[in-house]
């Protein structure tokens, strides 16, 4: 073999080599990329997954406490309101006088529990920002009442649903049963009457009892713990309240406020 010979050999086979490093190194960074890939499109997958697991955990949670809201204040909170009108009614009938001041203590324990409880629900429910139906509520205070067979009581409106805020609803409601509590407690009354306007003008609540009555300056002067929390709530919900009375003739207790305060 010759000298030419020799050297082209030896060119042939460096080429050779130097294809061969150069395609490895070709395949080995062509399998690095692939690999980076896999190893994203996996981690991509990971994340997604874990995504779905955590939206999944918290639409399961979100579900739970939608549960229990809707059971505390649809189950527990009647209950809690029917066990105070209960509590209410005995010490009205004033069959045990000795154990009256237990019973008032107990109803004002209750009630301060079901607001606590209220407070919990609408949390749960997120209802910060959501509506109520304030008819359909007191029509349901309404017929909680006249299950105690003290006396008849009466609701009627002008309109069939009027939604408004939650925290403005449930101010109205407390005040439809405290006025309702303090008929059943304090009027010997045979009748309250409780109306709702809204189509012609402001929201107006009315809630009427034909019982003994009393003297409005002198309760004014008193301030009784239900008539002071009324006054209190109206003025939480800038409502305008007027309570008349008068000796024999019952009771009246008016409230009133403009959409500004809630209404849709």
């Amino acid at each position: 073999m010759g000298e030419t010979e020799i050297i082209l050999f030896i060119a042939l086979v460096s080429l050779a080599i130097i294809a061969f490093v150069v395609l490895t190194i070709a395949l080995l960074l062509q399998y690095r990329k692939k690999k980076m890939a896999y190893e994203n499109e996996k981690k991509a997958t990971e994340e997604l997954h874990k995504t779905e697991l955590l939206k999944v955990k918290v639409e399961v949670q979100e579900e739970t406490m939608q549960h229990i809201g809707i059971e505390i204040h649809d189950s527990i909170s009647e209950k809690l309101t029917l066990a105070s009108l209960h509590l209410q009614h005995t010490e009205y009938e004033n069959k045990y006088p000795g154990l009256n001041d237990v019973l008032i203590l107990s109803s004002s324990l209750i009630n301060e529990s079901l607001d606590e409880l209220r407070l919990l629900s609408r949390r749960l429910l997120k209802q910060a920002d959501e509506q109520m139906d304030i008819v359909h509520s007191v029509q349901r205070e309404c017929n909680r009442a006249a299950q105690l067979k003290i006396c008849a009581v009466h609701f009627d409106t002008d309109c069939n649903s009027i939604n408004m805020d939650t925290k403005v609803a449930n101010t109205v409601l407390r005040i439809v049963q405290e006025s309702i509590q303090n008929s059943l407690k304090h009027a010997c009354c045979k009748k309250i009457s409780i109306t709702i306007e809204n189509k012609h003008g402001p929201f107006t609540l009315c809630i009427c009892d034909d019982g003994i009555g009393f003297d409005t300056e002198a309760a004014s002067q008193s301030q009784g713990i239900g008539l002071k929390s009324i006054k209190k709530r109206a003025a939480i919900i800038g409502a305008e309240l007027i309570q008349t009375s008068n000796s024999g003739k019952g009771t009246c207790t008016k409230v009133m406020f403009s959409q500004k305060n809630g209404l849709p």
